[in-house]
């Protein structure tokens, strides 16, 4: 931040409503709370998913790619919050 109170975004990032910002300024006194959506960055996901899938593997004798489990774990989620999204 600046000493004039501006916050200055001089790299480009990618909104989650798809706009792409570059050189945008925002004065942080406009706004009344900052929030900040960390939590997929501070856990790691995958790992958990695949250790939570290690007994139930080993125990059916399913050998498995990381990587292919979970994309399937991925579209078998998916298809769960669709069919049944008042269980989210």
């Amino acid at each position: 931040m600046g000493s004039n109170g501006w916050l200055s975004l001089s790299k480009p990032f990618r909104t989650r409503f798809g706009f792409h910002l570059r050189d945008t300024a925002m004065k942080l006194g406009n706004f009344k709370v900052l929030t900040f959506d960390c939590y997929g960055t501070l856990i790691d996901w995958e790992s958990g998913i695949w250790n939570a899938f290690q007994p139930l593997l080993r125990e059916q004798s399913t050998a498995i790619e990381a990587s292919d489990l979970l994309l399937r774990f991925a579209h078998h989620e998916f298809e769960a919050e669709q069919t049944n999204p008042d269980l989210l």
